[in-house]
């Protein structure tokens, strides 16, 4: 290998994007919680040590160095692909880290359970959040807890469109997060289903009475719901809340879907409530 492809190899990530100080923060802690995180090749020697423990154990034994030789493969093909995974996170955290971040240090065990709970995540869209969670993790040290680190590890690409979905509806509601979730509506309750068991969402929904939604936030703009019955008794809604971890992850999701006012009002037309802006 020439020295031209070892520093390839070597700063392919640094050269992502402009070395502001909140990625060489980044670049520093993360190289030293996994040990050259910019020195694939040092993967490559360790899964080669590996090997040649494993066959020097079993020279006497041809079977055995068969064997040894199959499980020296697995295990540099596993470390070679865990590394990838990592490579890409962190370059998903470069694209989005801000420009300027606390300076206050992220916990360096905070990290270390980071990148063992994400190396074997390999779908792109799921390694976006975990970039984006590493970046808000070093914006503000201590926004999110190893509870969502476990939980986001759990969740498959369907599971993150689905709290995508769900997120897009999110309302303040009584100063926190949380969906409008109408009977009639199918949608919302066969999301709280799925997500659920997740530890997304809260078990049960909060019921709220007129008074607790005369005031509710959707990105900003205060909205309040309307009821058409003339009977005070029935001018409550249901809420499905976020649970804690579901509130650190649902920074995470980006929402694109601006009509959902509108869409949600559809739902509720069977049901005699509206959202109207305050």
């Amino acid at each position: 290998m020439s020295s031209g492809d070892h520093i390839g190899d070597e700063f392919s990530l640094i050269d992502l994007g402009k070395l502001n100080p909140s990625i060489i923060k980044l670049i520093s802690a993360t190289e030293k919680a996994i040990g050259g995180i910019f020195k694939p090749m040092q993967i490559r020697r360790v899964a080669k040590a590996k090997a040649d423990a494993l066959l020097i154990a079993a020279e006497a034994d041809a079977n055995k160095q068969e064997i040894a030789y199959r499980a020296a493969q697995r295990i540099a093909f596993l470390e070679v692909k865990r590394q990838k995974n990592i490579e890409n996170i962190i370059k998903e955290a470069i694209d989005v880290i801000p420009q300027k971040t606390s300076d206050e240090p992220v916990d360096p065990d905070w990290i270390a359970f980071f990148f063992d709970e994400c190396k074997d995540v390999g779908n792109e869209d799921v390694q976006k959040l975990w970039g984006n969670l590493l970046s808000g993790e070093f914006e503000k040290p201590g926004s999110f807890s190893r509870k969502a680190i476990s939980i986001l590890k759990t969740m498959s690409s369907l599971d993150t469109k689905r709290f995508e979905q769900f997120c897009s509806m999110m309302f303040i509601i009584d100063n926190e997060p949380g969906v409008i979730a109408p009977a009639c509506s199918c949608l919302p309750r066969l999301l709280c289903s799925q997500l659920e068991p997740l530890g997304l969402t809260i078990i049960g929904f909060d019921v709220l009475q007129a008074d607790y939604l005369r005031e509710v936030y959707f990105r900003g703009n205060k909205y309040r719901v309307t009821f058409s019955s003339p009977n005070q008794a029935t001018h409550m809604a249901a809420v499905k809340r976020f649970s804690p971890s579901g509130i650190e992850l649902a920074r995470l999701v980006q929402t694109q879907q601006d009509g959902i006012v509108a869409a949600i009002n559809e739902d509720f037309e069977c049901q005699s409530i509206g959202i109207v802006e305050a």
